[in-house]
């Protein structure tokens, strides 16, 4: 077997580890469960899960969808979010194609991005939350992370990565709150402003334009054919921090030739 497959494997098994780690960061934290308390458990049963029933995708297929103890069916979310995460990190890690220590770093810094997008994405989209848990913690990392860059690269007093992410969480965070501030929190929610400072601290200016506009036209075109059928009246809320997840893996990856296009596009490129 090729090593560059060998090695793309071995990152989507890594990406699925963490996809089942996910899962029970989504699971307990809107439940106000500690995350290292106890063993993975059936939601059904409650009974604490073996090693055989924690291997990610496997465990599923080879149990057939149902719990060892109790058979009763398991959410296909389960092994759907360990599939996309293993599939994203691989996307990235060839997308990325480390091959010296600051590349590797950068590739780390992308997969905890991609981690806490995915998180943001079921949280909100199942229980219109952006947990407080999960945004101020993750864009502290990313902060610092861009610190410890700075000092890696020698950018000496200009910390130039840091300043990104700083101006970068800023600008990510007010439009959000000034709209949350003058509508009394009708037309957006608080979290939506927070997330959007982590997005922010994760890409930085100009980028976080970029995802901002993805996610703005992502939204317009669900929200359209759900007006059209019926399904939601003007007003209706929708989970913002779902396109915005979705914009910012887009971002992530192609967000710099998004950004260069737009500059062609009205002449500043080039």
């Amino acid at each position: 077997m090729p090593t560059e497959i060998l090695t793309a494997l071995l990152v989507f098994a890594f990406g699925a580890s963490i996809g089942s780690f996910l899962n029970v960061v989504i699971w307990r934290l809107p439940r106000k469960e500690q995350i290292s308390k106890g063993r993975s458990h059936c939601p059904q049963c409650h009974k604490d899960l073996q090693a055989l029933d924690l291997i990610p995708i496997a465990s599923f297929l080879w149990r057939r969808g149902r719990c060892a103890h109790c058979n009763k069916k398991i959410s296909l979310r389960y092994p759907i979010i360990e599939l996309i995460v293993g599939a994203l990190f691989t996307a990235v890690f060839c997308f990325l194609n480390p091959t010296d220590p600051v590349s590797w770093f950068l590739l780390a810094q992308a997969f905890f991005i991609i981690a806490v997008l995915v998180v943001v994405f079921v949280i909100d989209l199942e229980h219109y939350l952006i947990l407080d848990k999960v945004i101020w913690p993750a864009t502290i990392i990313i902060l610092l992370s861009n610190l410890v860059l700075d000092f890696w690269l020698g950018n000496g007093i200009y910390f130039s990565e840091t300043l990104q992410s700083v101006f970068g969480s800023i600008a990510g965070f007010l439009p959000f709150y000034l709209l949350w501030k003058i509508s009394g929190g009708r037309w957006i929610g608080l979290g939506d402003a927070k997330f959007g400072s982590f997005l922010g601290a994760a890409f930085g200016l100009p980028l976080i334009f970029v995802n901002f506009f993805l996610a703005f036209f992502l939204g317009t075109i669900v929200a359209i054919p759900l007006l059209i059928l019926g399904k939601k009246q003007l007003g209706s809320k929708l989970p913002l921090g779902t396109f915005l997840a979705v914009a910012g893996l887009i971002t992530l990856i192609y967000g710099q030739q998004i950004w260069g296009w737009y500059l062609g596009l009205i002449g500043l490129g080039s």
